[in-house]
């Protein structure tokens, strides 16, 4: 049949088989999948963690995101992963304790966490439905998230659970249960750029310490100095604050690129921009390898599979966090923790940085924020919870998200061992165990 001049196919009706029944149902392997996953386990849960990709990690693997920030006053699971990565001879930290690592090393210790803990991974599955039971309560009809519908090379199969939790970066399993939620800054609905990484390696660190971010002095001083190196060259990138970052050894990662205007839902235009993204990054270190001697021996290890998604969907929860909260530094009685990073906007046409006018004090993240408000038995975790424009700014970065898993799991956890709904778990029953 033809509507507003699409084309559609009628599908037929099938039966999807049952491969598993969880208390628990974690989408997505990231850093907020994992520390979800780990502690709704910790905690009792059954607990089935659905990755499409073929590791752990998220962005800090897959998109080569290897910067750890907001992390100095966090405890819990960020404490074994730093352990774990640093035993291994990885994370080089400075001053404003911020952290490098190797993405390999984060793969390995992530892995090793979550077997240990019990979690059933499955890798290369795709959450393409969600399995919707509708219940009234207080005289309102609510869906209900009973499970997931997946595809993989073993075909399409459902998993149930008492608990599902969106860990997915961009709010997928959300919006196939219908919730609501918001994309880009409100009045403009512009959104910040993606990102494409690269590994590198065959530099002394000593020769490129001036590009170096792990080695500045004065914040900013490197990116300065590595825009400037492109310049000298009238080399193009589309990255004004460009950054390089030590890992080990010889290894760096490097970050030049930025993709404008590129929705998180529109797989075709994400396509584009990588191919886009990865031309532009190996022709422009291609050629300083040539112009510049102390670049001559650099060897490009590999790109990015995934390009670094920094503004998705915020999806509806039951406390949106606001621009006003972070200002003003706003405590809630259901904090999970504390945001001290701050606004970090990447313009969505030239590429620069920018804290949109917004001065941030200390904030909390409060658990309600975690709680999907258009159904029942959903938690979210990660950058997509529920917070605006500016809020989301700040608390998108690697410490603040491993709190939103952890407390995400706790709380799937308690609700199915009470047989409560996720709202109706008091907050000090959480927060002794995140």
């Amino acid at each position: 049949m033809k509507s507003e001049g699409q084309i559609y196919i009628e599908e037929a009706v099938r039966k999807t088989s049952i491969e598993g029944k969880y208390d628990v149902i974690v989408c997505g392997g990231g850093p907020a999948g994992v520390a979800a996953a780990v502690k709704a386990s910790r905690n009792g849960a059954e607990v089935l963690l659905l990755e499409k990709e073929g590791s752990l990690g998220g962005t800090w693997t897959n998109s080569l995101v290897t910067w750890l920030m907001d992390i100095d006053n966090k405890t819990g699971i960020l404490e074994e992963l730093v352990f774990g990565v640093r035993s291994m001879g990885s994370l080089y930290d400075r001053q404003n304790k911020d952290y490098s690592f190797g993405t390999e090393d984060m793969k390995y210790v992530m892995e090793q966490i979550v077997v240990r803990a019990g979690v059933t991974v499955c890798y290369h599955t795709l959450v393409v439905d969600v399995v919707l039971e509708t219940i009234r309560q207080s005289g309102k009809d609510k869906p209900t998230v009973k499970g997931v519908i997946t595809e993989s090379k073993s075909g399409r199969k459902a998993f149930l659970a008492h608990i599902v939790v969106d860990a997915t970066g961009d709010g997928d399993v959300a919006v196939l249960a219908g919730c609501g939620f918001d994309v880009g800054e409100a009045e403009t609905q512009i959104v910040q750029p993606m990102s494409m990484q690269a590994l590198i390696c065959g530099l002394s660190p000593k020769e490129v310490r001036p590009w170096c971010l792990n080695y500045e002095s004065i914040p900013g001083e490197a990116q300065q100095n590595f825009r400037e190196l492109f310049e000298r060259y009238k080399i193009p990138i589309s990255y004004t604050m460009p950054v390089l970052i030590h890992l080990k050894g010889d290894l760096f990662s490097v970050s030049i690129n930025h993709m404008y205007n590129v929705p998180c839902d529109d797989v075709c235009k994400i396509t584009e921009a990588t191919i886009s993204a990865r031309r532009e990054i190996l022709e422009a270190l291609r050629k300083l390898a040539v112009e510049d001697k102390y670049w001559s021996r650099m060897i490009i290890v590999e790109t990015s599979n995934t390009i670094g998604v920094r503004e998705g969907r915020r999806i509806h929860g039951n406390y949106m966090i606001t621009r006003q909260d972070i200002i003003s530094g706003k405590h809630f009685e259901d904090g999970i923790c504390e945001v001290t990073f701050n606004v970090d906007i990447h313009d969505a046409e030239n590429g620069a940085w920018s804290d949109g006018g917004v001065s941030v004090r200390p904030y909390q993240i409060p658990l309600r924020s975690l709680i999907a408000s258009d159904v029942y038995g959903m938690a979210l975790a990660g950058r997509l919870i529920c917070g605006d424009f500016y809020a989301h700014a700040s608390y998108r970065v690697g410490g603040n998200v491993l709190k939103t898993g952890e407390a995400a799991g706790v709380l799937a956890a308690l609700a199915v061992r009470t047989g409560r709904e996720l709202d109706q778990i008091p907050f000090v029953e959480v927060q002794k165990r995140i």
